[in-house]
């Protein structure tokens, strides 16, 4: 069997391990808003647990949900 190509880790949501995995600053600001986006957890409240701007993690939030909800939408629905 192959070796693995990265190193299999627990899932977690605990912001500040993961904090320390990712390798750009992208990554941890999408770390930081994903539970906004995903799960509709108030800005507010995601700043409290991460120590992140909370007006950074809303204005965040909203520019990538934007950005994802353009993506779906733009594409013409063809059933099949």
């Amino acid at each position: 069997m192959p070796k693995a190509k990265r190193e299999r880790r627990e899932r977690t949501d605990n912001y500040h391990l993961l904090q320390q995995w990712c390798r750009t600053a992208e990554q941890r600001l999408y770390e930081g808003i994903r539970p906004v986006v995903l799960f509709g957890i108030p800005p507010a409240e995601r700043a409290q647990e991460t120590g992140l701007a909370e007006r950074s993690l809303g204005r965040a939030a909203t520019r990538l949900s934007g950005t994802l909800w353009a993506k779906t939408s733009s594409r013409p629905f063809s059933p099949r």
